[in-house]
């Protein structure tokens, strides 16, 4: 059943890669894996991301990247007959917007250049590659249907993985969260060669997908990260593309959760906000310390107070407080570094609770609210 998708490392394919309406950066970096993998085995891989190009945050970090062509729509062919008197090494062309702008060498400006006839016909790839959510899929049958016996497709979901409408398994690629991972094993089982740049992208899906190392590790993805720095990967390249972006609205939010800041004492900062109506969107510890600025301190609390829930973020960057036990008395949830606490009520009595059970004695206004 893999024979023709297998038959990429043996025949040059037209691959048209397609992200979902609803991704993330790791999906992003993994369609850019799998683009990058392709064309330098000699393929000709396209990506199709129209959502990814509405995005100013993704135009700007693709800017900076070579060899990175993301099509809005499925590409076109254009056909052109080269003029009387000209060589293929006399032309060279680009896409403006909608316009096809052939370009004549300087040479040959000498020549008398007759009015070209270009013609267009849409791309029929022999194989597509979908990367995301099920909420993507529909756009793929509606621009290529089931009755297009040519084009072959490979679905790449969360939890599946579809070769011409039946679940495959292809070494543990079904199982994988990551979807860069998923793609790294895919590379490998298509027996790819991985450049440089190819690893950096599978680095930077990896960084995203973890936070930077913080959560969903384990010690198998540290030995693909070593393989993956091994085959050539610039880790600081994949470090400044994989960390999360905050949105506009977000950036707002905690520029006024971090005019809030106070020491409680020398090494112990304190931030909180109180808000009228739930939060909609989401944070996370490590966003909310970013925010105050205050990693090196010994201690961070960090609160967010709405009418039905109080939130208290604490992190410890220090051997003298114990916040694994802490936790456990306040019913939070978390490590001896860093967690959370959920109450209702009067967030500054949280707080001087909270100062209480870790010895910690500061201004007296520090704990009547925030």
């Amino acid at each position: 059943m893999l024979s023709p998708l297998l038959s990429l490392k043996d025949s040059q394919k037209t691959v048209l890669i397609i992200t979902g309406t609803k991704y993330s950066s790791d999906v992003v970096f993994a369609a850019l894996a799998i683009h990058s993998a392709l064309k330098s085995n000699e393929h000709d891989p396209h990506l199709l991301g129209s959502r990814l190009l509405s995005s100013q945050i993704w135009k700007y970090k693709l800017s900076a990247l070579k060899n990175i062509n993301i099509n809005g729509q499925p590409p076109s062919r254009y056909v052109f007959k080269l003029p009387a008197g000209f060589n293929l090494k006399d032309i060279s062309w680009e896409k403006d917007n909608d316009q096809i702008l052939v370009k004549m060498d300087a040479q040959s400006f000498d020549k008398k250049i007759p009015p070209l006839k270009i013609q267009s016909s849409p791309l029929e790839p022999d194989l597509i590659i979908y990367i995301g959510t099920n909420s993507g899929l529909d756009q793929i049958e509606k621009q290529f249907p089931a009755k297009n016996k040519k084009t072959q497709k490979l679905i790449i979901l969360p939890k599946k993985v579809n070769f011409q409408d039946k679940e495959i398994s292809i070494d543990g690629l079904d199982s994988l969260k990551s979807f860069s991972l998923k793609i790294f094993n895919l590379i490998k089982e298509l027996d790819l060669k991985i450049e440089p740049d190819t690893a950096s992208y599978l680095l930077s899906g990896l960084i995203a997908h973890t936070n930077a190392f913080k959560k969903n590790c384990n010690p198998e993805l540290f030995t693909i990260v070593k393989k993956l720095l091994d085959l050539g990967a610039d880790y600081q390249q994949a470090y400044s593309l994989g960390v999360k972006d905050l949105s506009l609205k977000k950036m707002h939010f905690l520029a006024e959760l971090m005019r809030t800041t106070i020491i409680v004492k020398p090494g112990v900062y304190q931030a909180g906000l109180i808000l009228s109506k739930p939060l909609k969107m989401r944070l996370d510890v490590m966003d909310l310390m970013k925010a105050t600025e205050i990693y090196d301190c010994d201690l961070a609390v960090v609160s967010i107070s709405t009418p039905i829930i109080n939130r208290t973020y604490i992190r410890n960057s220090s051997e003298k407080y114990d916040l694994k036990k802490l936790f456990k008395e306040l019913n939070g949830k978390g490590n001896k570094q860093q967690g959370v606490i959920e109450s209702t009520g009067d967030i500054g009595l949280m707080h001087a609770n909270i100062y209480a059970k870790l010895g910690i004695i500061g201004d007296s206004n520090t704990n009547k609210g925030i």
